[in-house]
This record gives structure tokens, sequence and C-alpha cells, in this order.
């Protein structure tokens, strides 16, 4: 991952900085803060109702699930903290990947020697102040930043725990005029992102601030599609639809003689399968024109599903099944032909 990007848009002098060396590094690491945000938050949202439709208000805006706050408010106080935990997790990496994703862009799309001096040193100081780096991008790249901001109509839900009574924060107020930038200070005045959250004291009571992320989520997913991934010549599938709405996992029973199988989907509808088993097959598959088998696997089930195949190939799968006595019957082989990469 360390090699030089080759592909990266062409600087004046047509040669590649120094800084660029660690660009597949840096992608690398802002997309893995990400995934790892969004594993974090997935409970909270989930539990909370934080994936339900948003209604809007008079303007059009979006309003907050109308029982987020109230489902929260009830939670035992070791649940609270337990999802807080959560939200620092999830808050920290997205900072990070905020920051070191605005240092990326400068680096992206420096067209000088001049700007490229800024972003000389090639590893970002241990702390990266986004507005500062958001202030060194070409107007161009801040108009792209602030047209992603606009597109997304959806809430962070900024809450406080306190020891008295529990209470929403009052929605970020921004004007019309550079949002995103009016954003990343109000993370920065608060350390909602990257240096995580700040603990209030107060002489009658102690007040936690902390953010449970969706909106600033669904906003660097897009940095990565829109900016970051065509500067570098790679493709990026969004967030939409990975994003979890299940209520309740998956589950799968046997009690000796039954299976039972539930699988909810992300809109918390659900297939229900029971069957009983009678015999137990072994399943294997090759390359066409490969000679050795994979090792069987044995499976009460009647399907079973092969991942990270190689798109557009033919595949033989064998199947057979066995007696009591552990033989095998004689084996049924189809050729199948996986689909184009899109």
């Amino acid at each position: 991952m360390r090699n030089k990007v080759k592909h990266v848009i062409d600087l004046d002098n047509g040669k590649i900085p120094e800084a660029l060396e660690s660009v597949p590094f840096v992608f690398e690491l802002i997309t893995s803060l990400l995934n790892s945000a969004c594993r974090a938050i997935d409970p909270v949202l989930t539990n909370l109702g934080g994936y339900d439709q948003l209604a809007t208000d008079k303007k059009g805006l979006p309003i907050p699930p109308q029982e987020f706050h109230n489902r929260f408010s009830k939670l035992s106080v070791n649940q609270r903290f337990n999802f807080i935990g959560s939200c620092v997790h999830a808050t920290t990496n997205l900072g990070l990947a905020f920051a070191h994703s605005l240092h990326l862009l400068l680096i992206l799309t420096a067209k000088s020697q001049k700007s490229q001096a800024t972003t000389r040193g090639n590893i970002p100081p241990k702390r990266i102040n986004m507005v500062s780096e958001y202030d060194k991008l070409h107007q161009s790249v801040k108009n792209e930043l602030n047209n992603i901001d606009k597109e997304i109509k959806l809430h962070d839900f900024n809450m406080q725990i306190t020891t008295g009574k529990f209470e929403e924060e009052n929605p970020i107020k921004t004007s019309e005029k550079d949002k995103f930038r009016q954003q990343l200070e109000e993370w920065d005045r608060h350390r909602l992102l990257q240096d995580s959250h700040m603990l209030f004291s107060h002489p009658s009571s102690s007040v936690v601030e902390f953010m449970i992320p969706l909106r600033s989520i669904l906003i660097l997913d897009r940095i990565i599609d829109k900016l970051l991934s065509p500067r570098l010549g790679l493709k990026w599938k969004t967030l939409d639809n990975q994003l979890s709405r299940r209520k309740s996992n998956p589950s799968i029973k046997w009690d000796g003689t039954t299976v039972s199988v539930s699988l909810p989907d992300k809109l918390d509808q659900v297939i229900d399968a029971s069957w009983s088993p009678n015999i137990t097959s072994v399943v294997r598959i090759r390359e066409l024109g490969k000679e050795e088998w994979s090792p069987g696997f044995e499976t009460i089930f009647s399907n079973c599903s092969f991942v990270d195949l190689k798109p557009d190939t033919e595949y033989e799968m064998m199947v057979t099944h066995k007696n009591e006595q552990g033989e095998e019957s004689e084996p049924s082989i189809v050729t199948t032909k996986t689909a184009p990469e899109k």
C-alpha cells in the first residue's frame, strides 16, 4: 500500500511529490476509521430508532425521530454509558477520518510547488486542525464540500447527560454561507470529534455532552465517494444501502429434529423457515479446468453460498450424500459461471 500512486492528478511539473507516497496508506486509514465508526454506532442507532424515517418541518428540514431522546432517557445507567462508550469510539474515529480526509484533499488538489509546501512533512501532525486544513483548500474544493453538506438531510444527535433532568441539545444554528466550515468549527469548539468528549463540571451537577453521529458518517462517505476516490482512480460503494436498520438479529435454532431460521432484513421484515433434515450432504467446489477439489464440508441444509469467487469465471460444484455408515453416494456435478464484475 505504500507504493507511489502514479494515476493521481498530474501536477504542474509532471512529477509525483514526496507527499503522495503516503496517499494509499492514508486513504486506507480513512476508510478503516469510517468502517470502525459505523460498527460502533450501529447498535446505538438501531436500539434508539436512529434509522427510522425522518419527518420534515415546514422548511423541508428533517425532524429527529420523535422517540429517540425519550428512549435514551429511559435506559438504565449502565446502558447509557455503554452507548456513550460506543459514541466516543465512533466520533473519535470519525474525527480522525475527517481530519485525514481534508489533509489528503489538500495533497491531491495541490497545483504548484508553493501549495505543495503546505502538505510536506508527509505524515500529518498528531492532531490535524480541521478548520485550518479546510481553509487551505482551493475554493472549488470548498464548494464541493458545501454541496455534499447540503445533500445529506439527516441529523447527528447532539446530546447531554446531567445529574439532573435529561435534555437533548439544541440543534446547531448555521448561516447559509459556508455551512461545512461552521460545522467543523462547532465540532472543534465542543471537541465532539477527534478529541472525543469533554466533561463539564458545575457546582450543582456534571454534564457530559456527546454526539450520536449519522449525518456526519454519510457526509464523510460522500467525501470519499465524490472527492477522494475519483482522484485516486478508485471506486467506493456508498453506505446508503449498507447501514443496518434491523431491530433483531438473524437466528438459527436446532432442537435435534427441526431446524428453525429467522432472517430479518434491514426494514425488519422477517422470513421464517423450518424443516426436518434427514440427510447430510458433502459439498465441494473447484474452478473449471483445475484438477483438485476444495475440501468437502458437510451440511444438513439444502443450500449454501460461496464467497470470494472470481468474477466472470466458470466453477464446478459437486454434491454427495452420506448414509448412516458415513459412506458417500455417487457425486452430482453442476457447472456455473459467476457474474461479471460490476
